[in-house]
This record gives C-alpha cells, sequence and structure tokens, in this order.
C-alpha cells in the first residue's frame, strides 16, 4: 500500500464512518472506536506501516458490513449506531464487531432479522435465533491449553434464556489463536462437539478472521457442529449462512482481535 493510496483509503473510511454511526470524529468523549479511526495517522504509518494497513483493512470490512446492514435493516443500524457511541472498552467494541459481522452476513443473504438482546437476532421467518460472544485473554498464557477460554464462553452462554434448541451460536475465538502458542489450542472440533452434546443450542460454530499477505484481505474461518436434533428446515438454514467447504490459505497471520 502506497502513502497515497493509505490517504484515501482512511479519507474514505472515515468520511463512511461519519456518516454510517453520526459521530464526529473530533469529539473529546475518545471512545474506543473514535481512539481507532483517529489512529489511522500518518506518523503510524510511518512508524508501524504493517500494523496500520491491517488496521485500515478492518475498517474498510466494518464499512462495507455496515453499509449492507443499512440496505437490509435501518433499525438494526440505528442500534450499532447506538451500541457504538455507547461502547467504553475493547472488550464492548469487539463484541459489537462481531454482531456486526453476524447481522451482515444474514443481510447479504437475504434473510430478514431483528436485533434483541437474547438471542442477539432473531429471524421471523424461520422462527429461529442467533446468539454471539467472543473469547479473549487480557494477556498471553505460554504453553497452556486455551480451549478452557472457549468451553467456559460456550458453558455462560448455556446459562442464558438462548440456550434453545432453534438458535445457532456463534463464537469469536479470533484473540485467542493470536495468542495461543503452537499447538496451545486443543482441537476445536471436539469442542464445538462437547458444546453441541452440553447444551441445547441447534448449531455451535467458532470463528477466526486472519488477514491474508497475498491480496490483503482478511477471510473468515470456521469450525461447525451441529445437533442430531435439528429439524431438517433449521439444518437448512445453518448450511445457507456457514456452509462446511474445504478451505486453503497460505501466507496468514492471525490479528490479535477480528
Amino acid at each position: 500500500m502506497t502513502l497515497l493510496e493509505f490517504l484515501l483509503k482512511v479519507s474514505y473510511v472515515k468520511l463512511e464512518m461519519s456518516r454510517l454511526l453520526k459521530i464526529s470524529l473530533a469529539s473529546p468523549h475518545q471512545t474506543p472506536i473514535l481512539r481507532q479511526i483517529n489512529a489511522l495517522s500518518y506518523q503510524r504509518f510511518c512508524d508501524e506501516r504493517s500494523l496500520v494497513e491491517l488496521d485500515v483493512v478492518r475498517f474498510e470490512y466494518l464499512v462495507k458490513h455496515l453499509n449492507e446492514i443499512e440496505r437490509s435493516n435501518e433499525e438494526v443500524l440505528k442500534m450499532f449506531r447506538r451500541g457504538f457511541r455507547q461502547a467504553k472498552t475493547q472488550a464492548n467494541f469487539e463484541g459489537l464487531r462481531f454482531e456486526v459481522y453476524a447481522a451482515a452476513s444474514l443481510a447479504r443473504k437475504n434473510i430478514s432479522f431483528q436485533k434483541q438482546e437474547c438471542p442477539d437476532f432473531l429471524l421471523p421467518k424461520e422462527a429461529a435465533g442467533i446468539e454471539c460472544t467472543s473469547v479473549r485473554l487480557a494477556r498471553r498464557e505460554p504453553f497452556k491449553d486455551l480451549s478452557y477460554k472457549v468451553r467456559a464462553a460456550i458453558s455462560n452462554k448455556a446459562t442464558t434464556n438462548s440456550n434453545v434448541s432453534n438458535v445457532i451460536l456463534l463464537v469469536d475465538i479470533t484473540n485467542i489463536l493470536h495468542l495461543a502458542d503452537s499447538q496451545a489450542v486443543a482441537n476445536l472440533r471436539t469442542v464445538a462437539q462437547e458444546a453441541v452434546s452440553r447444551t441445547h443450542f441447534a448449531s455451535v460454530v467458532l470463528f477466526t478472521h486472519v488477514f491474508e499477505e497475498q491480496g490483503r484481505r482478511i477471510s473468515t474461518y470456521y469450525v461447525r457442529e451441529d445437533s442430531n436434533a435439528m429439524p431438517p428446515d433449521l439444518r437448512e438454514l445453518v448450511e445457507k449462512l456457514y456452509p462446511v467447504v474445504g478451505v486453503r490459505s497460505y501466507n496468514f497471520f492471525v490479528p490479535e482481535f477480528a
């Protein structure tokens, strides 16, 4: 990415984020999203080029997803707008970001949905719901099996009203994989299988987002495990949203946040 490309992309990101979220980038109340947008600076481009390039790409995807939601459901965009304004911590911001990803995927597939609290999304036509959660660590834990954090997040969601047979649970594990040492995360499919067997969720999907050097893009990978009791119509929906296909990726890394 040249300096000119960087400046043009940052200008576009700032204009669109200001429009979509109705925020002033000069606001004295620097929420996590404002701090990150304003950190897309010329100085960082000079000092931390690879990191700031990744941040630009992340915001380009956020703009893309918010635009998809805007075209599909203006009321949902208003709820996200309020959420980003009120988010006080990085964890709040990243949790909302994952929900935006989930909502955009619904909009892209022309699936009607509503935003609510529990589960996060209601799909009236399909009589189904989607619940989102994210797994994070405050610091690296060397040589430790980090799958316990994934299990804990799923167990926490199992105590809520979203733990029913027509709800799909989406879990963002990007931060865990970023912090994990080699082989530090146990077999993720086993974790998903355990989750399905010990809860009532129709399906459990573990997501990670990776930055591919070739193409300078962010791609999504996931492990999906379905309940044997899931009815055929709901299984068809899950296949439409999160199809299981074989994908290979080379020259990539897992960013700290999705």
